[in-house]
């Protein structure tokens, strides 16, 4: 007689090769309003665009009927908002803050503070200390000096492109339950800017620092947009360390420490959850220039779950290479690590950010979106050529109109 794990398991192989079609990933796509368009009340270049509805249903939220009420007073009181990005697989509208290194000569010391910390530890490494000798012999080994190139270079944080996501929680009344607000942070030290896309709040200052030899440390802050005086105000502080590796060349997202305030005075967090974050990556060869529109390109390479490099591998991850229509690289970004059926945003100096599904199974193509378009990695519309799984992981280009 089977037993009860073999029954499982032939129910399994009946099942599983139907599933992906029972749930095929959605295929996203972002509106991005310019505050421009808003303040002018031009709507004639997104009213066709599906999530205008979004839009529309998001000017009835608290933060969305502020803005209506009196669009002008509304983004002069917020200033660093440039856009509302409604995203049809979070079936709401975000709000989306630039600003520039606040003091870009001080935070560059403190990046070349950190790259003469660097070369020291490698110096140091190439010592005839033991510890660092069998450090050496162990990288000599397992081939990562090539990889990594630091037989040639030192790290260059000031290259460094990060991005975490997290949700902060705040208690907003006694008669009002905690609310929650999502927050997408793109950290860019080599362009010199931070992007902040949040789901109520408004980006009001930034700084970056180097708090040891090998750690950035970037702190925001950012306040609930709709807030009507000082004393009401919802504010919260979100500092976030990268820790910058010597043998594996990049900075990673290490710690995030957030502080809610109401006021200005501090406040306990109603509810806390995990953090989301990726991998930093070097982007030297970066354009930090306005990108050339026309036909843009992405490569991507996307990692089978329990496959690839680093810890965290329950997830799809994704290499993510973007194009402009001058083949120069605009945005590159690693181990964007996605569930299965959902999405995540790449942003770069394109007008809209750059969307990346995760399959449910690996059988499936990963869809990808821009400004209103969606295409699967199969798409042969935007000449696609992914190829087939090869030691844990496949890769891929694909065109786009941008």
């Amino acid at each position: 007689m089977p037993s009860a794990n073999n029954l499982l398991f032939l129910a399994l192989t009946v099942i599983l090769p139907f599933s992906s079609v029972w749930a095929l990933p959605t295929e996203p796509s972002i509106l991005s309003i310019p505050v421009r368009d808003i303040l002018r009340n031009d709507f004639s270049a997104h009213e066709a665009h599906p999530n205008f509805i979004l839009y529309t249903s998001w000017l009835e939220t608290p933060q969305g009927s502020y803005i209506r009420s009196d669009p002008k007073a509304a983004f002069t009181k917020h200033p660093s908002v440039v856009a509302v990005d409604c995203h049809s697989d979070q079936s709401t509208c975000f709000l989306t803050s630039q600003l520039t290194f606040a003091d870009i000569t001080k935070s560059k010391r403190e990046l070349d503070n950190l790259n003469n910390a660097l070369e020291k530890q490698l110096q140091a490494r190439d010592s005839a200390d033991p510890a660092a000798l069998f450090a050496r012999v162990v990288e000599k080994h397992s081939g990562i000096a090539k990889r990594t190139g630091l037989e040639k270079r030192v790290l260059q944080a000031n290259t460094l492109y990060s991005s975490t996501h997290l949700k902060t929680y705040h208690d907003l009344g006694e008669d009002m339950p905690a609310g929650g607000f999502q927050h997408y942070i793109v950290w860019d030290l080599k362009c010199q800017t931070l992007q902040f896309t949040s789901s109520g709040f408004q980006l009001t200052s930034h700084a970056v620092t180097v708090q040891h030899s090998n750690t950035v440390v970037a702190s925001l802050q950012a306040t609930l947009v709709g807030d009507q005086d000082l004393a009401s105000t919802h504010s919260v502080s979100i500092v976030i360390t990268f820790m910058c590796g010597i043998f594996i060349n990049k900075c990673c997202v290490y710690q995030v420490y957030t502080k809610n305030f109401l006021g200005g005075n501090e406040v306990v967090t109603p509810k806390s959850e995990p953090i989301e974050c990726t991998a930093g990556k070097d982007v030297s060869k970066q354009n930090c220039e306005t990108a050339h529109g026309g036909w843009c390109g992405v490569h991507i390479t996307q990692y089978q779950r329990n496959q690839g490099p680093g810890l965290n591998t329950e997830n799809y991850r994704f290499d993510v290479i973007l194009y402009d229509n001058d083949q120069e690289l605009i945005a590159e970004l690693e181990l964007l690590s996605i569930p299965s059926g959902q999405s995540q945003q790449v942003g770069s100096p394109l007008p809209y950010t750059f969307g990346v599904t995760a399959p449910n199974l690996d059988a499936d193509a990963v869809y990808m979106s821009y400004n209103g378009q969606s295409w699967g990695s199969n798409d042969q519309d935007h000449h696609c050529n992914f190829g087939p799984y090869d030691g844990g992981k496949r890769e891929g280009d694909c065109g786009f109109s941008c």
